[in-house]
This record gives structure tokens, sequence and C-alpha cells, in this order.
């Protein structure tokens, strides 16, 4: 039995002694397996992950220049702008007019002083007068111009009128109140 014991102890010795290196590579000691799909794989892995850093990057470069701007636009301007950007006042030279019959005199004093622009002005110009009964015996294609033509002469009148008043008025206290002075400045006139 002896004899047995070694001879199977010498072949185990020699079987482990061959089969040793393989053993190795196997449990993780020794020699070194090389996977090359593995190695892709993480080849792949890596360039995915360089190309994610590049674009924080350059999203963290965007949003540095963004603050930067919000940062830079939020500071007070050096220059103080009411002063660089203030306007001179308008010189308001007063209208005057001969008054040779006495029709100009209340309309020149109604345009400087801003009281009395109607009357002064329907004093001096030639009020429009009226067809009356005798309209109706305008041709019907003919009608519609002659209402228009009215309707511009009264329109360039509450204009006139009101161009006068509205640089004279528009600060006064009860074109504030009222609100709306140039909107209601026809309506004044054809009051007036």
């Amino acid at each position: 039995m002896n004899r047995i014991f070694v001879r199977t102890l010498v072949v185990c010795l020699v079987a482990g002694l061959v089969l040793a290196p393989a053993a190795n590579a196997i449990l993780g000691m020794g020699d070194v397996v090389f996977d090359p799909t593995n190695y892709e794989e993480a080849l792949r892995h890596f360039l995915q992950l360089e190309r994610q850093y590049e674009q924080l990057v350059q999203q963290y470069l965007v949003l540095k220049n963004q603050y930067d701007h919000m940062r830079l636009m939020s500071q007070p301007v050096p220059v103080n702008m009411i002063s660089r950007y203030k306007a001179l006042a308008t010189p308001w030279h007063l209208s005057s007019a001969t008054d040779t019959y006495g029709t100009t005199g209340r309309w020149m004093s109604g345009i400087n002083s801003g009281a009395g622009i109607a009357s002064g002005y329907s004093r001096a110009a030639e009020p429009l007068g009226q067809y009356g009964s005798a309209f109706s015996n305008i041709p019907t294609e003919q009608q519609d111009r002659v209402k228009t033509s009215y309707t511009t002469v009264e329109l360039t009148d509450g204009a006139i009128v009101c161009t006068r008043r509205t640089p004279l008025n528009a600060t006064s206290s009860s074109a504030n109140r009222s609100g709306g002075y140039v909107e209601t400045c026809l309506e004044v006139y054809l009051r007036a």
C-alpha cells in the first residue's frame, strides 16, 4: 500500500506542477489574462467619459461668462445719465399778427395765453355755412363728397384750435386731472 500511496502522491505532485500555471491564471494569481473585448469596451467608456467632461467644461465656461456678464450689467453706469441726456428746453415764442379789422386780436391773445382759443378762432375764421334744405337738391352721387368736404373743414378747424391749446394746457392740473386732454380736444372745440 505504501507503493500505491507514493505513486498517487507523485502523480498528484506532477499533475499539480503541470497544471499549476493554468490554475494561477484561472484563479487570478500569476499570469494576466488579456480580454480584447473587455479592453475595447473600457476604451469606449473612457472616450465617452472624456466627451462628457469636455461638455461639462464648455457648459461651465458658458455659465461663467453669463454670470460675469450679469455681474457687469448689474454695476451702475459710471456716467451721470440724467445730465448726459438732459434735453434743453425749447424756447417758446409768442405768436403775433396785425389786427387791422379787429378780428385777430382775440385769436392771438387766446393762442398766447390759452384762454378763449375757440372763441378767438371762431371770430377770426369764416364760419362754415350749412346747406340746410338745399342739401337735398344736390345729386345723391355728390352728397357723400360734400359731406366729406365739410368733415375735413370741421376737423381742420378743431385741429387748429387744439394744436394751440395742447402745448399751453397739457401740463396744467385740470388737464392732468381729467386725463386724455389731446384725445378730447376736438370734442371740447365742437362744444365751444
